[in-house]
């Protein structure tokens, strides 16, 4: 494979592009998926926790406090380029931990939840590999 000068390398600990977007991609859906477990939950009269019921729900800061692991991943793909592996999988198991706390009470939302967590998750482990190391200075 040839080097092509045009081409810049991310500074190491950063990823490529192409992972880069895949993570925006794959948090863009756990925020639209969120929502729709929201829309659901109020659709079907079963409420999430982090919601309430319907009647009497949560504060709106509580309901709208469990988009924040995905707003914090996606601001970090804009900004940030060093360890954006590592947001997207803390922010992944924030999000399986919210859905952990529907288990019992109405568990497909919460199996919903959980793979949105561990689908945002597993994206951030496998951007680790498009991660940029150290060239070695070592001599063969």
């Amino acid at each position: 494979m040839e080097h092509d000068p045009n081409v810049i390398a991310p500074p190491a600990g950063g990823i490529t592009a192409a992972w880069r977007a895949t993570i925006v991609v794959v948090w863009v859906g756990v925020a639209i998926g969120m929502a729709s477990v929201w829309s659901a939950s109020r659709q079907v009269g079963l409420s999430t926790w982090w919601l309430g019921p319907p009647t009497d729900g949560r504060p709106a800061v509580v309901a709208i406090a469990v988009f924040i692991p995905a707003v914090v991943v996606l601001v970090a793909a804009a900004v940030v380029q060093r360890f954006l592996w590592l947001t997207a999988v803390i922010a992944g198991l924030i999000v399986a931990v919210i859905g952990s706390g529907d288990i019992g009470r109405v568990d497909g939302l919460a199996i919903v939840q959980i793979a949105l967590g561990a689908a945002g998750a597993a994206t951030g482990i496998a951007a680790l590999s498009g991660t940029a190391r150290r060239a070695s200075t070592r001599s063969r």
